[in-house]
């Protein structure tokens, strides 16, 4: 996870934001390659198939984490 968050600043962040924002991207962490697109399963499929399973990092473009668990308790208005 290390390898592939790096690979996403040096290489890929400035190619893929701010126009893909809140979308998929699977690295390649031995090569740097990547494939990106609106549906996780459909880009983890596409890196799978041309890189390995053993070789994919899925990450979400423009955020701290891939998904989110939990919730988010909003204090009523006043």
């Amino acid at each position: 996870m290390v390898r592939a968050r790096e690979i996403y600043e040096r290489k890929i962040r400035h190619v893929l934001e701010p126009g893909h924002v809140g979308e998929f991207v699977s690295i390649d962490v031995k090569t740097g390659d990547f494939e990106f697109g609106t549906s996780h399963l459909e880009v983890v499929r596409r890196a799978v198939a041309r890189f390995g399973a053993d070789r994919v990092v899925t990450l979400r473009v423009g955020a701290a984490a891939t998904y989110r668990i939990g919730f988010s308790a909003r204090r009523p208005a006043c």
